[in-house]
């Protein structure tokens, strides 16, 4: 059995295509997998995924197999200019430990100081709204109707897709100097 989680560290297979039902599905590891470590394919990273990798990721992952993955994630925004980024905690490279602190890595980045002001508008307005309009805890009488295990799923993505908007909005501040109240920006 195999679980899906992408990233370098995890993602420890691969196979010939699982979508061509003429052939039997060969895996094999594709890098050491110590005795009892699980074994991680990636539904959207993979090697005969059909260009999934830019274009699938968190939110398509709940939406096709029912989960919420963990980190690294993947989300992208083709509504928002393309926009589309992973998150991942940020490892340590000397001893491989994870911390508290997230890494964003762009996929596909604004392309211009105009286009990420929309990205970030956009963001803020959808995290105010969520965090003033949609209170988990007073949703009582909605979780009474769903079952738990439902529930605790929409729980997290709630709080994966606020974090991931948020993310994004201190990682792309800090990579534009006027936006943190450096230089000048030219306005098209």
């Amino acid at each position: 059995m195999m679980s899906h989680r992408n990233g370098e560290r995890w993602y420890n297979t691969d196979s010939n295509s699982v979508h061509d039902q003429s052939v039997p599905v060969k895996l094999w590891a594709s890098q050491p997998i110590a005795k009892g470590q699980e074994i991680y394919t990636s539904y959207d990273s993979c090697t005969d995924c059909g260009g999934r990798k830019q274009s699938y990721g968190t939110p398509e992952i709940l939406r096709d197999y029912g989960f919420v993955e963990i980190f690294p994630q993947q989300w992208s925004f083709p509504q928002l200019h393309g926009v589309s980024f992973g998150l991942d905690y940020d490892y340590d490279n000397v001893n491989g430990e994870g911390s508290d602190k997230i890494k964003l890595t762009w996929f596909n980045k604004p392309k211009s100081h105009d286009k990420a002001m929309e990205c970030i508008e956009f963001f803020s307005a959808e995290l105010e709204r969520l965090e003033k309009d949609i209170d988990v805890s007073d949703m009582a009488p909605a979780k009474e109707s769903i079952p738990e295990s439902e529930w605790e799923t929409l729980v997290i993505f709630y709080d994966a897709i606020k974090t991931a908007m948020a993310t994004f909005i201190e990682n792309i501040k800090k990579e534009t100097p006027c936006l943190r109240g450096e230089g000048s920006c030219i306005i098209s």
